[in-house]
């Protein structure tokens, strides 16, 4: 067999939101045409786009659009929005200006919402799951560390920074994966997983003023620590492209399979339909002329029977025609 494995280079730019990097396209990516010695192109069964073999429109799809449901409840109806909640106890802690404080949430905002770009190509390089965990885990970790905090400026990297690169880190990519899913029902889709923001921005608000109430800033931050470890959860729903085009080839392979035995089969019956015709006529023509030797050898025999009929007979009219002969044979033979 010759023939080039010819590896889609530039699936990658076609599918930046795939989940999958270059070398795992290259995986994917399995032969067009091979050329065998006898000159004939035989095909096989390619997937240049992983997303190819996402369920569009249904299954977990569905699924995937409840986990980026529920991350913009958590991102950005609470996450984005619920710092004027604790403004005040927070200005209160560390008996800071209002300028100094207001410092928080606007690098919060900006590197969140700075590093969609980095964070689109990360998802694309090592999947759309693990980005969204690891942005869950730093976001969880920002705020409890905001819970220990003693000075304003540890605030500013454990709120502003870590909290912020967390939140870049889980929402951009959740956008992304769910338009991935949906073909037809797209808008739908995302209009439902946007209604997230403005469901979380309604309850979430309360419930961080009555934590703060009740148990101070500190079990504020520890409520929203706990919160935010849940967009992990999220982040599970979302199967990387691999997951479905394993399943996709091992269901095409069980086809092309299932198809070559059923080919098989009707091509045994066809012939054992075939065969007693022919054992048939192997027998019809071994009794006819399989065995020349015997049918020869009857044939000399039927000729000299008929050699030796035709000479008794001429010597039977030899005798009556010359009877005198046929005494003197006859008295030799007595006497």
């Amino acid at each position: 067999m010759e023939g080039e494995r010819n590896v889609s280079a530039h699936a990658t730019a076609q599918c930046p939101e795939s989940g999958i990097g270059s070398s795992d396209h290259a995986t994917m990516a399995t032969d067009k045409v091979e050329t065998s010695d006898d000159g004939k192109a035989e095909k096989r069964m390619t997937i240049e786009n992983p997303l190819d073999a996402l369920p569009k429109d249904k299954g977990w799809a569905w699924m995937c659009l409840v986990g980026g449901f529920f991350v913009n409840i958590i991102v950005a109806g609470g996450c984005f929005k619920s710092f004027g909640i604790i403004f005040t106890a927070v200005q209160d802690k560390y008996q800071a200006s209002s300028a100094a404080i207001s410092k928080i949430p606007a690098i919060l905002l900006a590197i969140a919402l700075g590093i969609s770009a980095p964070t689109n190509w990360l998802a694309t390089r090592f999947g759309t799951r693990r980005i969204v965990i690891c942005g869950g885990l730093l976001t969880t970790t920002g705020f409890l560390l905001s819970a220990v905090a003693e000075a304003l400026p540890v605030l500013y990297l454990t709120y502003g920074v870590f909290v912020g690169v967390g939140l870049g880190l889980s929402y951009a990519p959740t956008v992304v994966a769910v338009g991935q899913y949906f073909n037809k029902k797209r808008a739908t889709a995302n209009g439902l997983s946007f209604a997230g923001s403005g469901f979380g921005a309604f309850f979430i608000p309360s419930l961080i003023r009555f934590s703060l109430d009740t148990y101070g800033l500190n079990g504020a931050l520890l409520l929203m620590a706990g919160m935010s470890l849940n967009i992990c959860v999220c982040g599970m729903l979302f199967r990387p492209p691999q997951f479905y085009m394993q399943r996709y080839m091992r269901r095409q392979n069980r086809k092309k399979t299932a198809a070559k035995e059923t080919e098989k089969i009707n091509k045994l019956a066809v012939d054992d339909a075939n065969k007693p015709e022919t054992d048939a006529n192997i027998s019809s023509n071994q009794d006819a002329g399989a065995n020349p030797v015997d049918s020869t050898d009857a044939l000399q025999e039927v000729q000299l029977s008929d050699y030796l009929e035709t000479e008794d007979a001429k010597n039977k009219q030899k005798v009556l025609s010359k009877p005198h002969v046929a005494r003197r044979k006859l008295e030799v033979r007595c006497g």
